[in-house]
């Protein structure tokens, strides 16, 4: 694939590539915030949700947090977003446009991204061409790591851990609709039949109640549902084995869910671990990527059969 390119005289840095994935997919990885953070910084926050008018932030471990707000949402089509300065509100003078165009090739799809507004940036023409070629640059990296990650989602992506933040993350592609794919994740029957171990929660699956998890043979563990929003979140709090609540030493464990048409993205991601010394830190993530890399690809197989 070509590089990001620049246009001194339209003050824009342009790029097109083609990404062997379908529409829907791309789209996905490109707008939803918890898929934008796996390829583009470390953060992507839209409390409001995304679409047009939507202010929220893009971040990056050692750059801050940018400001950003959603121009366009015209789904598998056009998406746009502002963006601007760290700890500074979005003004015409320091921040930019990006406009993605998405059009389908065959079983492809033809990504092209415009990043306007660097003439409002600065006066002196030689800062406004560096910053036309750092943009460009970016744009050719950040790209460059959605492709790959694009490809990796099709392929079957393996779980990664960053032992820095305390944080592992997972997605997988399930061939299943996002309603079915919820429904397998928080049934408690269901969560049975893939974990391959009881879960018990007395008064149901609710914001609040504490539960269970068990390991056969060796306990269980205790967990507290924090979020329930049908379908696309669902997150928890567990603890370690023979604890009655979870304790100092609990992780919290977010899913998301993105539908891809008639497929789904689904994201885990558990952080909490920063709260351990680094050995035992690393040695319970190395257990845990392992033990999602499992879970999640019986889940799959689990949601997929009865789709």
């Amino acid at each position: 694939m070509t590089a990001a390119e620049i246009d001194v005289d339209t003050s824009t840095v342009h790029r097109t590539i083609r990404i062997d994935a379908p529409r829907p997919l791309v789209w996905a990885t490109l707008t939803s915030p918890e898929q934008i953070a796996q390829w583009f910084g470390d953060r992507a926050e839209f409390p409001d949700g995304v679409h047009a008018g939507a202010q929220g932030l893009f971040g990056w471990s050692g750059h801050g947090d940018h400001p950003a707000r959603i121009e366009i949402y015209e789904p598998h089509a056009r998406f746009a977003f502002t963006w601007g300065r760290p700890g500074e509100p979005i003004r015409e003078d320091n921040s930019t446009t990006a406009v993605f165009t998405l059009d389908e090739e065959g079983e492809a799809t033809v990504l092209t991204v415009v990043e306007s507004g660097f003439d409002t940036l600065t006066t002196d023409d030689l800062k406004r061409r560096a910053a036309l070629e750092d943009n460009a640059q970016g744009w050719t990296s950040e790209l460059d790591e959605l492709t790959a990650y694009v490809t990796s989602l099709r392929e079957g992506r393996s779980a990664v851990a960053d032992l820095e933040t305390g944080t592992i993350t997972r997605t997988v592609l399930v061939a299943a609709d996002q309603g079915a794919t919820w429904t397998a994740l928080t049934t408690l029957a269901a969560i049975e039949a893939w974990w391959g171990h009881p879960a018990t929660f007395a008064d149901g699956v609710r914001p609040g109640s504490l539960g269970t998890f068990e390991w056969a043979g060796h306990g269980l563990f205790p967990v507290v549902i924090d979020v329930v929003e049908e379908p696309g979140r669902f997150a928890l709090t567990w603890g370690e084995l023979g604890e009655t609540t979870p304790g100092a030493t609990a992780t919290h464990v977010t899913f998301a869910l993105t539908a891809v048409g008639e497929q789904t993205l689904l994201t885990v991601v558990e952080t909490g671990f920063e709260n351990r010394v680094a050995a035992a830190r690393r040695e319970a993530m190395e257990g845990n990527v392992d033990g999602w890399n499992a879970v999640l690809d019986s889940f799959t197989r689990f949601a997929e059969a009865r789709r």
